[in-house]
């Protein structure tokens, strides 16, 4: 069964990705992760998206069901996190009949409500392990030991170029505009639920755990 994690960038769906993921009972497949790990290993599409995502912009319905489809051969008849996905009713329409020949079908729809000024606060202070990926805050969440990552021990830290407060903005207002069809296409169908993602992380996990377990995903 997959849940559908809807928010705009900053709104903590990597961070509750990881807290369930952390329980054992999900794969988290993060569109963004996929498409900057092909910018990393030189791949050709790597080379397509990599100027396309550092001006805030989004890759084409093709490249992303491509790599999303790779993903569900990958991890078969697991609960599946889709983070940021599908963004476009294009998308929607291709993951339906994808989901359709595999059986699978989308359980619950998560939509993570948080005002642009906190995004901007959130986003703004961002980086992460270069090693592992794993994110970090200048004021909201540093590392254990100063200069060394929690998860690897790495030592080298990045900050990354879509995350600067004018990039950003215009990363939720193409995020705004694409998703919201989406989104209405999934609340029509009743499987949406609208999450205060302003909250504590903890707070906003225990909210989402409370869906799932409605909804009847195994946490």
């Amino acid at each position: 069964m997959i849940l559908v994690l809807f928010g705009p960038p900053g709104s903590g769906k990597g961070t509750q990705s990881d807290l369930l993921r952390n329980s054992g009972h999900f794969v988290h497949i993060s569109t963004g992760d996929l498409l900057r790990n092909e910018v990393a290993e030189g791949t050709e599409i790597g080379g397509i998206v990599k100027d396309i995502m550092s001006h805030g912009e989004f890759p084409s319905d093709d490249i992303i069901m491509s790599l999303i489809e790779k993903q569900l051969d990958l991890h078969e008849g697991e609960q599946i996190i889709c983070d940021g996905f599908p963004r476009t009713m294009n998308q929607v329409l291709a993951f339906n009949t994808l989901l359709s020949v595999k059986r699978e079908n989308v359980g619950l729809v998560v939509n993570l409500n948080v005002d642009l000024s906190q995004l901007i606060e959130r986003i703004s202070g961002r980086y992460s392990c270069k090693e592992c990926g794993a994110v970090y805050h200048d004021t909201n969440k540093r590392p254990l030991k100063d200069g060394a990552c929690d998860r690897c021990g790495g030592l080298e830290f990045v900050r990354r170029t879509d995350d600067q407060p004018d990039v950003l903005k215009n990363r939720v207002r193409t995020y705004l505009d694409q998703t919201q069809a989406v989104c209405d296409y999934y609340r029509q169908k009743g499987l949406v639920k609208d999450l205060d993602a302003s909250k504590d992380p903890v707070s906003v996990n225990n909210d989402l755990k409370s869906c799932l377990t409605q909804a009847g995903f195994i946490i």
